[in-house]
């Protein structure tokens, strides 16, 4: 009360644009201030539950995120749950075998294997014998300043690490061996790495850790990695927009006969799969292109010639996200075609997303909001030209509701 009556004072004094001034700073000051972007943390360590905790895998427990994707050695023994890839097994190294002599465990983490010692003089010789195990994990739309931090042991040595096809780093000597002073082997230091470069994509990435075995016996991997970024979603209920509108780029509307960078035809009547193009409308028949969208088609044109009668199915593949970062995610959309179409998510045709034609390009034909899956889905929208030019043209968004 006595700060209000101190401003109510203040404004007595002043004239009317000074107060408005001051008015107005305040409000600056007290109204809605910027919200820091939610920093996101994916636990890629070895021996460990999930990617979101620390809890430790049992001993002889199969790890839920690495698995072995390249190992030379037929399983004879059928320990793998499935042939390779398969998921690594959990392993303690002063009570799985005598002939295990890898450091000490990394702190919160376990070291993995996929057969222990069982692969003695089953390996091919001479060295090295290379074995490669990867951990997958997911990142949104949006995303930003992706950083991957990893320390790692390996029997005997870590030969290369990648992420998706980018190289993070290379044993240059092919035959080097395990040694107290060699980082990244099962006797030295751990290799440490971090990375920030555009090696990144949104939905599934993965990194890969090939492992040299020089002594042909035993093949181990111990990992703690963390992946962070920072998230779209600055606070609960907060709605990020994916733009999945035809002939656009970013939001925002391509010249005419500009290639879509969304929106791809994987099928059509006369000629192999190719880019779409952003173009004009029938003058007096097609809805005419509105501020946030372009009709598309096969030609570089932008008057939409006489096309082929047959099936044109376009396509824009949406990416997968991480459910527990949203409440909900809500695919809406409406489009016209000429002459007929159906939408279709994962190859199945959307309840409400057929127009039976043949005039499906003179007025928007709505489809139901569909909710999106987690996993990613190709949208598809076939359309069935019966004479004369043929198009699509889509307004459609992908709303993420933060949780």
């Amino acid at each position: 009360m006595v700060l209000l009556k101190a401003i109510f004072d203040l404004l007595r004094s002043v004239r009317i644009g000074e107060a408005l001034g001051l008015v107005l700073a305040l409000a600056f000051v007290w109204g809605p201030q910027e919200v820091v972007a939610q920093t996101v943390t994916i636990n890629l360590s070895t021996g460990v539950v999930g990617q979101t905790g620390t809890t430790l895998i049992p001993i002889e427990g199969y790890d839920d995120d690495w698995q072995i994707t390249i190992d030379p050695v037929i399983d004879p023994k059928h320990v793998y749950p499935t042939a390779p890839p398969a998921r690594a097994a959990v392993v303690v190294p002063t009570s799985y075998s005598a002939h295990i002599k890898w450091s000490s465990t990394l702190a919160n983490s376990r070291w993995i294997s996929g057969r222990g010692d069982s692969y003695m003089n089953l390996l091919p010789t001479p060295g090295p014998t290379v074995f490669t195990y990867e951990a997958c994990f997911n990142l949104p739309p949006q995303f930003t300043s992706p950083v991957l931090t990893m320390q790692m042991r390996a029997d005997d040595i870590v030969r290369q690490v990648l992420l998706n096809s980018t190289s993070l780093y290379l044993e240059t000597n092919p035959k080097s061996l395990a040694s107290a002073t060699k980082a990244g082997s099962f006797a030295g230091p751990p290799l440490a790495i971090t990375y920030k470069g555009a090696g990144f994509q949104v939905g599934k990435n993965c990194v890969d850790v090939g492992v040299n075995d020089e002594q042909q016996m035993i093949t181990g991997l111990n990992v703690v990695a963390t992946v962070t970024y920072q998230g779209p979603c600055p606070k609960s209920g907060t709605i990020v927009d994916l733009d999945y509108r035809t002939g656009t780029t970013n939001g925002v509307k391509n010249a005419l006969t500009a290639v879509d960078p969304k929106w791809t035809l994987i099928a059509e009547p006369s000629a192999p799969p190719g880019p779409a193009y952003s173009t004009g409308a029938v003058a007096g028949a097609w809805i005419a292109n509105p501020p946030v969208a372009n009709w598309i088609e096969r030609i570089k044109n932008a008057n939409p010639p006489a096309d082929l009668p047959g099936v044109y199915k376009y396509q824009a593949l949406m990416p997968s996200y991480n459910p527990g970062l949203y409440s909900s995610v809500t695919l809406t959309m409406k489009y016209a075609a000429d002459n007929s179409a159906n939408v279709l998510l994962n190859n199945v045709l959307v309840p409400g997303g057929a127009c039976a034609g043949p005039v499906c390009y003179n007025a928007w034909q709505p489809v139901p909001p569909q909710a999106f899956p987690a996993s990613g889905s190709p949208l598809e929208v076939d359309v069935t030209n019966i004479n004369g030019p043929t198009g699509l043209i889509v307004d459609a968004t992908l709303a993420m509701v933060c949780k």
